[in-house]
């Protein structure tokens, strides 16, 4: 065979079917853009639908209901063969096939296509009584059936590549309002501070451990501060309170653990811890760092915060 006498896949047709973007459905543009390659007149691109060949695209339209019928010879052509038939008579696919659309008698030209990812194939019919289909054109077939079927797989990647990101993209926001929540669940909104549960927690994993340090809990309430909200505003208390949060976690070391457990009420979870000493250490920093503090409104007037 002269490779001269290929004739080459038309602009469309390759277009179909390496630009999805173009064409989401590309097999009625693929059946269109041939005939002017080819010579035919009905056309069908069958997909295998486990018991029967479900038609996905045909021209004309009204051979889209046509029942095909599972046989030997369609699934030859599915694995990739390319066949031309001047007669159909005796194929077990062609039995349920109504005669007043079309006879087992017209010549066909048969070959291998990927369709949504399964396996398929295309059939070109040409009316009864006209020729056979030609070499020249079952090897313009061969070479629509191997590019469609490497231009298929590319498309598969890329879809499931796309999958893929999209999948990836659902797991990194899944993770992210997970962090979310457990940083809601553990953290005081105000103060950014952990909250009662997480230093409960963390409490009862030294627990838990068994070591054989010792830690110390301090209680700091801040004295007379439903005064500073009802005398200036919420606004201003909570100012105070995120100061307090900031001086007195100053003092925290990485072991430790600083919460605010309630309105103005904070926890301080020592560990571990060096003795008696140490915490009453730790005890007077903390109340000269608070007596140190004053909360102001505007320019208006200054008070001091009474010690903890």
């Amino acid at each position: 065979m002269d490779l001269s006498e290929i004739t080459p896949l038309p602009v469309r047709a390759l277009q179909a079917l390496f630009e999805p973007e173009r064409d989401a459905d590309p097999y009625a543009s693929i059946l269109q853009s041939i005939r002017g390659v080819v010579s035919f007149d009905q056309a069908l691109v069958l997909e295998d639908a486990d018991e029967r060949w479900r038609c996905v695209a045909a021209f004309p339209r009204e051979l889209a209901d046509l029942r095909w019928l599972r046989g030997p010879f369609f699934d030859q052509i599915a694995a990739g063969t390319v066949s031309a038939k001047s007669s159909n008579a005796g194929l077990q696919e062609w039995r349920k096939v109504p005669p007043q659309l079309l006879t087992p008698e017209q010549p066909a030209l048969y070959l291998p296509m990927t369709v949504h990812g399964r396996r398929g194939l295309l059939i070109l019919l040409r009316s009864l009584g006209k020729q056979a289909f030609s070499e020249s054109e079952m090897a313009f077939a061969r070479q629509l059936g191997l590019i469609a079927l490497a231009a298929f797989a590319a498309r598969g990647a890329r879809k499931l590549e796309s999958e893929l990101a999209s999948l990836r993209s659902q797991i990194a926001r899944h993770q992210a309002i997970a962090c979310d929540l457990t940083r809601r669940a553990y953290t005081d909104e105000l103060t950014g501070l952990p909250n009662r549960a997480m230093i409960e927690e963390r409490v009862e994993e030294v627990l838990r451990s068994g070591g054989t340090g010792s830690f110390a809990l301090a209680f700091i309430n801040l004295d007379n501060f439903k005064h500073i909200n009802d005398y200036y505003n919420h606004a201003v208390g909570d100012a105070l309170l995120v100061k307090v949060a900031r001086r007195v976690a100053d003092l925290v070391r990485d072991t430790d653990m600083l919460a605010r457990i309630s309105g103005d009420e904070f926890l301080l979870f020592v560990h571990p811890l060096g003795g008696d000493e140490h915490i009453l250490g730790v005890v007077e920093d903390l109340l000269e760092r608070l007596s140190s503090l004053s909360v102001s409104r505007a320019s208006r007037c200054s008070r001091r915060l009474p010690s903890a």
